[in-house]
């Protein structure tokens, strides 16, 4: 991840607000203001089939020719393209760590989800991106789709990872953005497990929780709380089972892309699955 120095990052955390906020986002995308993996997973709830697909090296494959010509199919003056883009490419590419990142690509990949999207509602499936994941789900149909897909990546200039690359059917897991969705939106087992473990080994006295540790629980149960509340509800009992004198509060705002509460823990989350 390439972090832009203290004086860049401010100016693009200014273009960011000024100028790339009023770009319209499609639909099918989440990774967008108000948007979250949370919503990007309820789009594909309940539905037998699903193909996920990652496009691999996605911001440095988007380089500044590219984010100007986004910027002025957007509507801005040439000018100031040229100049947006100036300032938030390093090295010819959109660096991961920049805050005017996320919104740049999606201005870059506007066509692309749109055709990807059409084709999807065409054949009666659902398509949604978040950052560099694509999902597409719904009936027997969504794996003839799939290979489709494949193809208009390759027409984009972009590249699949081929080890992030699934089909899953109606008898196996899906999971879109870590968030378990065959019948509703639940955290991974292997989470929640973790959580629990950390909890019960403090409770034993295998392990002792510091107070930078609790303030990582209070997050994770928070996390989970949001994606399923029964889940977290479940994970804040045992808690309170063990340390009886702290009651974690549970935030109420979305996971978007912005960074509102729990941000940190779907980094992590997202972190463990590369």
């Amino acid at each position: 991840m390439t972090v832009p120095a203290d004086a860049l990052k401010d100016v693009q955390t200014l273009i960011h607000e000024r100028l790339l906020r009023a770009i319209p986002v499609r639909e099918c995308v989440h990774s967008a203001r108000g948007r979250s993996i949370l919503t990007n997973a309820q789009r594909h709830v309940k539905h037998s089939h699903l193909s996920v697909f990652d496009i691999r090296h996605c911001f440095p494959s988007v380089g500044p020719h590219r984010v100007r010509a986004a910027l002025e199919r957007a509507g801005f003056d040439s000018g100031v393209a040229a100049l947006v883009a100036r300032l938030t490419t390093v090295e010819h590419q959109l660096p991961q760590g920049a805050p005017t990142s996320p919104a740049l690509l999606n201005a870059v990949l506007v066509d692309f989800d749109g055709k990807l999207d059409s084709m999807a509602r065409g054949a009666g499936l659902t398509y949604t991106r978040y950052v560099d994941d694509l999902f597409l789900s719904g009936g027997a149909r969504t794996g003839n789709l799939a290979q489709v897909v494949e193809k208009v990546v390759r027409r984009h200039r972009l590249e699949l990872h081929p080890k992030k690359r699934f089909d899953w059917g109606p008898d196996e897991r899906h999971t879109v953005t870590n968030i378990i969705i065959n019948t509703t939106p639940s955290a991974l087992p292997e989470y929640l497990e973790s959580v629990g473990v950390f909890i019960a080994d403090h409770g034993s006295g295998k392990a002792i929780l510091t107070a930078a540790d609790l303030e990582r629980i209070k997050g994770k149960i928070g996390f989970v709380t949001w994606v399923n509340a029964e889940q977290g509800a479940q994970l804040a009992r045992l808690l309170a089972a063990e340390m009886p004198q702290f009651r974690p509060s549970m935030p109420q705002k979305a996971l978007t892309i912005e960074g509102t509460p729990g941000s940190v823990v779907a980094k992590q989350i997202r972190r463990t699955r590369n």
